[in-house]
């Protein structure tokens, strides 16, 4: 197959303007691409998540470990224990790392979610962690709603 000079130009014309499309799709979208994902943020909010639910399962275990009453290493019966269910806003701030806000929380939780069923649903208290609630469990008792 023979090509005449005008059809070699004409052809030619057309590689160069497939070429340049290209070329300027490639900068556009190096211009316009997303941003890269930072994976390593995501990875450590993941792993401070994870941490925190297994301190918590931890000192969870450990409380119900731990034995209770006059039995050796428990809890003296002499020490009342706050029931979170009853208690109101002031009694809560008697307790050690809770202040009028964190009561505060713990009472509208409790009006909007009815009674604490478990001491370890003050995970859910925004400002109370594995470490404050590890203070609070020898403290605090769920007793009726």
């Amino acid at each position: 197959m023979t090509l005449t000079p005008l059809q070699r130009r004409a052809l030619i014309a057309l590689a160069a303007l497939l070429l340049t499309a290209m070329g300027v799709e490639e900068a556009w979208w190096r211009w316009n691409a997303p941003p890269p994902y930072d994976f390593a943020a995501v990875e450590a909010r993941y792993r401070a998540r994870l941490d925190s639910i297994r301190a918590a399962r931890q000192a969870s275990l450990e409380t119900a470990a731990r034995p209770a009453g006059n039995l050796p290493g428990g809890t003296d019966s002499a020490t009342p224990r706050i029931d979170i269910n009853r208690a109101d806003a002031a009694a809560l701030t008697a307790l050690p790392g809770i202040g009028p806000g964190k009561a505060a929380r713990i009472v509208a939780w409790r009006e909007k979610n009815g009674p604490f069923r478990m001491t370890r649903e003050l995970l859910k208290i925004r400002g109370i962690g594995p470490a404050t609630l590890e203070k609070l469990a020898p403290l605090v008792t769920v007793g009726g709603g």
